[in-house]
């Protein structure tokens, strides 16, 4: 009977993780070539135990982790803003973290309740606007006037997960997946200033709402970007209770209206525009200014931005409720533990430990050394 085969689909994702080549994985697994590794990437050649174990050091990845029968999500599954500019190198790794990620939450959930989803579908092309859909879930929510406080707890209470990521490229803000299991799935660009990171969220939470349930909806991409926007833009300064902090608006009255709102100025200056409060050569002139100050990437003001919650706590039960370790935790999501850590609670493992002989017990005398003082 032939050894069962692990799966060609994850040599691919461990791969593109650690962004490399097949030339560069081929150099470190020396008894593939990179021609066979291509074969076998594709599930055209059979794998060897020997090949397997190479491939696995060289990657750093448990061999359970090769026999997971998750496939990648497919790339049209995706919202991706700017996703073009991303260099392809960039964007393959990006996206199989987030696919090895997806794969892990199934399993890290599959013993913990989370909130159901609450936030409905609603159809643009059954004559509802972007603004009226973002009228709507801020109803759905229950939200008072005014500025939104505390989005991410929100969004979660609302059955959202949402997962700041580790990305290399600025172009990179937000995407909206569904797992297997179809929980929500935000993953977001842990390098974002705040005021960017509560847009994205908003931004990602119009696609949900309006796009990402009607599998026959036709609009271009540009569209549902331009309806995301819209929605945004009227879930987080909604037009009757922001119109007259907008008046007469002007480079000092930006920053205290910032912290209050929650936004960034250049969103604050589109948001007038667009409603008509200020002239479109009154929001140049304004955006001039910015750049003139510095303003472009990094504006004054304080935005504040509530951290994720969910996954730590899941985390938290397994180990508290069930006796779970960190290394046991790790296992069963086929994780090495730097991996799990980093991944999962952005935590790199500390690499630096006090000598097996040197550990201090019951006060008994180890010896010379930092607790002997």
């Amino acid at each position: 009977m032939n050894a069962r085969q692990p799966n060609h689909e994850m040599i691919v994702l461990a791969r593109e993780i650690r962004g490399m080549t097949q030339t560069e994985l081929a150099r470190l697994a020396p008894s593939a070539t990179q021609g066979n590794l291509s074969r076998m990437e594709k599930g055209r050649l059979s794998i060897s135990e020997n090949v397997l174990e190479e491939i696995a050091e060289a990657l750093n990845f448990p061999k359970s982790f090769f026999f997971q029968e998750n496939v990648k999500t497919p790339i049209s599954d995706f919202y991706y803003r700017k996703r073009v500019t991303i260099p392809k190198k960039k964007l393959s790794r990006l996206e199989a973290a987030m696919d090895l990620i997806r794969i892990g939450l199934d399993k890290l959930f599959a013993d913990i309740e989370l909130p159901p989803l609450s936030i409905p579908h609603l159809d643009t092309e059954s004559g509802v606007s972007a603004k009226e859909a973002a009228r709507k879930i801020r109803g759905v929510l229950n939200l008072r006037k005014g500025p939104i406080k505390n989005l991410v707890g929100l969004l979660e209470q609302s059955g959202v997960v949402v997962f700041p990521i580790k990305s290399d490229s600025d172009k990179f803000d937000g995407i909206t997946l569904f797992t297997d299991d179809r929980h929500v799935v935000i993953f977001l660009n842990r390098n974002l200033p705040n005021d960017r990171k509560r847009f994205t969220l908003a931004h990602e939470l119009g696609h949900l709402t309006l796009h990402l349930r009607a599998p026959f909806d036709e609009q271009s991409d540009r569209v549902k970007e331009d309806q995301a926007n819209q929605f945004a833009s009227e879930f987080l300064m909604p037009e009757l209770d922001i119109r007259n902090d907008l008046a007469g608006l002007t480079m000092t009255s930006l920053s205290a209206l910032k912290s209050d709102w929650q936004v960034s100025m250049k969103s604050l200056i589109y948001r007038a525009q667009t409603l008509r409060i200020i002239s479109e050569r009154r929001a140049q002139n304004l955006y001039i200014e910015l750049s003139r100050l510095g303003y472009v990437k990094i504006e004054p003001g304080f935005v504040e931005f509530d951290e994720p919650r969910v996954v730590r706590k899941a985390i938290q039960l397994l180990k508290e409720e069930l006796n779970y370790t960190n290394e046991e935790i790790a296992e069963n999501l086929s994780l090495s533990l730097p991996d799990f850590l980093e991944l999962f609670l952005n935590q790199k493992q500390n690499i630096i430990q006090l000598k097996a002989n040197r550990r201090r017990e019951n006060n008994d005398g180890i010896g010379p050394g930092f607790f002997s003082h």
